[in-house]
């Protein structure tokens, strides 16, 4: 795979951080060098709030959430302190924020663990 033409907003197939085995389909929310931060569910990118308003508004997929007996709502990963990607790390969110597990949850990927575009 090229990995030279990845851009933010692609949707991307990549491993799991931390669950051999297991996949993740994300979006590219922030690329090495930036910074990255979430406040009140809003993602800022160097900064700058980022307009996702119409991604992930087509469908919803509805999946159980196995992330603890806490609601979402109080891991704290709506909230979070500023992070610069480092040189060859990417930032993920998935479309359905509220019940997938995404870079909020296990940090930032390296490229190495992007497979590939989805689309």
């Amino acid at each position: 795979m090229n990995r030279s033409n990845l851009y933010l907003g692609d949707l991307i197939l990549a491993k799991h951080p931390t669950q051999e085995g297991r996949v993740v389909f994300s979006r590219i929310a922030g690329k090495p060098g930036d910074i990255i931060q979430m406040k009140n569910k809003i993602l800022y990118r160097n900064n700058n709030p980022e307009d996702l308003s119409g991604v992930g508004n087509g469908f919803v997929l509805q999946f159980e959430d196995k992330r603890g007996p806490f609601p979402a709502s109080f891991s704290g990963r709506d909230n979070s302190e500023p992070l610069i990607l480092k040189d060859r790390d990417y930032f993920l969110l998935c479309d359905n924020r509220d019940s997938c597990s995404d870079s909020r949850d296990f940090g930032p990927i390296p490229i190495e663990h992007i497979l590939g575009k989805a689309f």
